[in-house]
């Protein structure tokens, strides 16, 4: 095969997987942000809770509270917001 064939456009598949691995991360990863700012009361309680739907969801499946409790802690002492909790 020519590096023509091989170039940027073999590439495609490698930024398509990236970004299918990538999107679920941060969205998880931003449940700490959206957690501050809901308990801030800058978003509606509504739009916390359908936020935090899925991700609540899962970490119950997978059994990883602790987990999501101790990412959630960081994020309410960088911000020096009270712990609602």
């Amino acid at each position: 095969m020519s590096d023509e064939v091989t170039g940027k456009s073999g590439k495609l598949w490698l930024y398509v997987a990236s970004g299918v691995v990538a999107l679920p991360v941060f969205y998880v990863l931003s449940y700490g942000p959206v957690a501050v700012i809901g308990a801030r009361k800058v978003i509606s309680q509504d739009a916390l809770e359908s936020y935090k739907m899925p991700i609540v969801f899962l970490v119950d499946k997978a059994g990883t509270e602790f987990g999501l409790m101790a990412y959630l802690k960081v994020w309410f002492a960088i911000t020096g917001t009270p712990w609602p909790w």
